[in-house]
């Protein structure tokens, strides 16, 4: 893990058969997940490095703030995964005109990132990259590393194939959104267990008529019977289903179901231990 993931680390230049090439720089804070755990801070100063303040993620510097003895394994992968998110989508966005209209040089800083929201961005500008943004705030948001977007997910919201897209390896997690007004609320998180056949009746009543179950492969199998419009987004393309597609639709990892005022995203379920 880098641990210091902002763009004057970002290198891009010539490379190769006269293609650019993005490498990264400033490895002096790089830590490997098979180190020993040690506390947050050490006389005041952090003992990982927490990266800059604008690519910060903030329940990281509250738990912190909170508890600067406790020892946490996962900081980095926490501070990297965050500010990776906030670079995709400064990089999909930026232009200099930006620099006046949020008065920053940069897409967050330290106040936006500590009200965990994205209000402040204008809409044109979110609209350029609603997936990324909506990885984004979700990323604020997120309690842990587990409840981070996944790899997988920035990957699709870029429409970036990868190997990636593979049957489950881990039981599937999926989240379920739905739209309040403007605004995108998560409405619950679930493990789906990969030996039964069930449906969503229980996120919603509407969701009643989504049935899923496992097929030999591992995949999650979803036969739909609802009237509601629907749509499957997956590697930054979108096709609507037809009534003989809801009939067997096959999930993969970071495919988004729209469904009526639902978005439902599958995911790996982080791995035990």
């Amino acid at each position: 893990m880098h641990g210091d993931l902002s763009p004057g680390n970002v290198l891009i230049g010539p490379g190769p058969h006269g293609r650019d090439v993005c490498c990264l720089c400033d490895f002096d804070g790089f830590y490997h997940p098979t180190q020993v755990a040690i506390p947050r801070k050490f006389e005041g100063e952090p003992t990982r490095p927490l990266g800059n303040p604008e690519y910060r993620y903030p329940e990281l510097v509250a738990r912190i703030a909170a508890d600067p003895g406790e020892k946490d394994e996962s900081i980095v992968v926490e501070t990297d995964r965050f500010a990776l998110g906030a670079l995709i989508c400064e990089m999909i966005v930026w232009d200099t005109s930006l620099i006046a209209r949020l008065g920053r040089p940069q897409l967050l800083d330290e106040r936006v990132i500590s009200s965990r929201r994205l209000s402040d961005i204008p809409d044109d500008v979110v609209s350029k990259f609603p997936e990324g943004f909506h990885l984004l705030e979700r990323a604020m948001q997120a309690g842990s590393v587990q409840d981070m977007p996944d790899p997988g997910a920035w990957l699709n919201a870029l429409g970036i194939q990868s190997s990636l897209a593979l049957p489950f390896r881990t039981p599937p997690q999926v989240l379920f959104y739905r739209k309040v007004g403007t605004a995108r609320k998560l409405q619950r998180r679930a493990v789906l267990n990969t030996k039964e056949t069930d449906n969503f009746g229980a996120v919603h009543q509407e969701l009643a008529g989504i049935v899923f179950k496992h097929d030999s492969e591992n995949r999650v199998v979803l036969m739909i019977r609802s009237p509601l419009p629907c749509a499957l987004r997956r590697q930054g393309s979108q096709r609507v289903l037809t009534t003989e597609a809801k009939s067997a639709v096959a999930i993969l990892p970071g495919d988004l179901l729209r469904i009526g005022d639902w978005e439902i995203s599958f995911e790996e379920s982080p791995a035990p231990g």
